[in-house]
């Protein structure tokens, strides 16, 4: 519960201070319609299931039980430490990357990373936690004392987006400039907490995500659209943050195509490793 807590809060305290043009850096100006996030347990779950296979940068299978795809971001850790500061320090390292953008209106009105970021520093990470018409995140972290694919990184936290479109779509908005909600859709209002984010706040699940006698539920998603960018830089405790490259993109293939590249792709991963998830 403290995790979910924590993560859905740093994402909602950067949205809500980016959306009310209060960020300094780099000039971003305020959203009007930039929703605030609710925490999904199916999205939770798709992380979960991915971190106990194994990992190597992006799963290929991020669809929800709706057909809807996601977004994801990922963050590596050398050293164990299952900590509230480690949380956080794992959205502030994909947040962060707002240093690295090169044209900040140029990449709100036409979101292309090969255009407006600076050379190859990513900064898919950044734009996945900021993605206005998010609805919903889900998080895991897990523990793998061998990695296999990732020797240095033992402790990964992975976060999916749903709703919308997943977020990190080329060519389209992040978000509508203008004054803090006054774009919302048409059935929300201003947050109460959240005073420049759209939508209200639901109750942060407690319950484990789909145990076999609570199958189902769920929500998130998003249509069409491309998954965020992996990884974040920094780390914990001494240890190094893991950083990866992405550019989004449409999602071009139908549901079935997708899932049979998942079969084909994820199950030779499934080979005997020991993880610990830490949810």
């Amino acid at each position: 519960m403290v995790f979910r807590k924590t993560m859905l809060d740093m994402h909602n305290e950067h949205r809500d201070r980016l959306a009310s043009g209060a960020e300094e850096k780099k000039g971003f100006p305020s959203a009007a319609n930039m929703r605030v996030l609710n925490y999904d347990l199916e999205l939770e779950y798709i992380a979960y299931c991915y971190s106990k296979v194994a990992w190597k940068g992006h799963d290929v299978c991020r669809f929800t039980h709706l057909e809807e795809y996601t977004g994801q971001n990922v963050y590596g850790n050398s050293r164990r430490n299952d900590t509230v500061p480690l949380y956080k320090r794992s959205v502030e390292a994909w947040y962060s990357e707002i240093d690295e953008v090169k044209d900040s209106m140029g990449l709100i009105n036409n979101f292309d990373l090969r255009s407006h970021q600076k050379a190859t520093i990513p900064v898919g990470h950044f734009t996945q936690v900021i993605w206005s018409r998010t609805t919903h995140v889900g998080c895991t972290r897990v523990w793998i004392p061998e990695n296999p694919f990732q020797k240095a990184y033992h402790l990964m936290i992975i976060c999916n987006y749903g709703g919308g479109d997943g977020g990190n779509v080329r060519t389209t908005k992040i978000y509508d400039i203008g004054e803090p909600c006054s774009n919302c859709p048409s059935d929300t209002t201003c947050n109460d907490k959240y005073k420049n984010l759209c939508g209200k706040l639901e109750p942060i699940p407690e319950r484990e995500p789909f145990k076999k006698e609570n199958r189902g539920g769920g929500g998130g998603g998003g249509n069409g659209g491309g998954g965020g960018g992996g990884g974040g830089d920094g780390g914990g405790d001494g240890g190094n943050g893991i950083s990866a490259t992405t550019d989004g993109g449409n999602n071009t293939e139908g549901t079935s195509g997708v899932r049979r590249i998942c079969i084909s792709k994820v199950l030779p991963l499934a080979i005997s490793i020991a993880v610990y998830c830490l949810i």
